[in-house]
C-alpha cells in the first residue's frame, strides 16, 4: 500500500511537470502536495522497518535518535505538512470559485513574476 503512493504520487509529479501546464498555480500546489505525500510514504517506512538501536547513554547522537526518531517527530512533521499544504490547496480552489476574476488576474501576476 504505502510502494503505492509512492509510485502513484511520482507518477503524478511526472505526468504534470511533462505537461505544458506546469506553469499554473493550482497545479504546482499538486506537485507540491504529491511530493510531501512521497516523503510521507518514505518516512512510514523507514519508522516501521528501522527499529530501536543501541546506544549509549551521553552521547549527543543518542540523544539525537531518542528525541527525533523514536518519537517519531520526522514522520509527524511530513504529515502536518501534508496536512496544511491540502488547507492551502482548498482555500486556493475556494478563491477561484467564489472570486473567479480576481483569482484569475491574480494568478496571471503570479505566472509573471515566476517567469
Amino acid at each position: 500500500m504505502i510502494f503505492s503512493g509512492i509510485l502513484g504520487n511520482l507518477f503524478v509529479v511526472v505526468v504534470i511537470l511533462a505537461s505544458s501546464l506546469k506553469a499554473r498555480i493550482n497545479n504546482m500546489l499538486i506537485v507540491h502536495q504529491a511530493l510531501i505525500d512521497i516523503l510521507v510514504s518514505i518516512m512510514l517506512i523507514a519508522s516501521s522497518t528501522i527499529t530501536t538501536y543501541r546506544m549509549r547513554q551521553g552521547m549527543p547522537a543518542a540523544e539525537a535518535y531518542c528525541s527525533i526518531w523514536l518519537t517519531k517527530s520526522l514522520l509527524w512533521a511530513t504529515m502536518t505538512v501534508s496536512t496544511y499544504s491540502l488547507v492551502v490547496i482548498s482555500f486556493e480552489r475556494c478563491l477561484s470559485m467564489v472570486l473567479p476574476i480576481w483569482h484569475k488576474v491574480s494568478q496571471h501576476n503570479c505566472q509573471r513574476v515566476a517567469i
